[in-house]
């Protein structure tokens, strides 16, 4: 036997490895349909990405700026709101000024009331009525809740 005999195919098996090699470069090209079809839609998924990011960084620029807005209208209430406080202070110690004075001078008028006697007190004569029966009572009416 020859080394060359051992190993060389068969015709059979050469006719095999042919149709096998013809299986394999169908599946490999539908392999790489299939590879080159997910990087297309990578790259659009990529894309939505990318636009979405550019979307948020603009929207959040924006966002700061009205947040800025509003702790300035803040602040501006804020001072107003002082100097009402301000204001009402300075009212209410007009009036209680004014107040005290005419309230002495309408009082002075008055005479204090009679002094209360030293000592024991005489009894009171009262009755404590007896108490209620059950069917004088009204039934109570549910407390509603809104």
């Amino acid at each position: 036997m020859q080394e060359e005999d051992i190993y060389a195919p068969s015709e059979e098996e050469s006719e095999d490895l042919k149709k096998g090699s013809k299986k394999e470069s169908k599946e490999s090209k539908s392999s790489s349909s299939s590879v080159e079809e997910l990087n297309k839609k990578l790259t659009k998924m990529i894309d939505i990405f990318e636009d979405a990011l550019k979307e948020i960084k603009e929207e959040e620029s924006s966002f700061e700026d009205k947040i800025s807005e509003l702790k300035d209208a803040l602040d501006e209430i804020k001072e107003q709101n002082a100097e009402i406080a301000e204001g009402v202070v300075a009212l209410a110690d007009l009036v209680k000024g004014k107040s005290s004075k005419e309230s002495k001078e309408e009082h002075e008028d008055e005479l204090p009331p009679p002094p209360m006697p030293k000592g024991k007190l005489p009894p009171l004569d009262f009755k404590i009525p007896p108490p209620p029966s059950s069917g004088s009572i009204p039934p109570r009416k549910p407390f509603l809740r809104r």
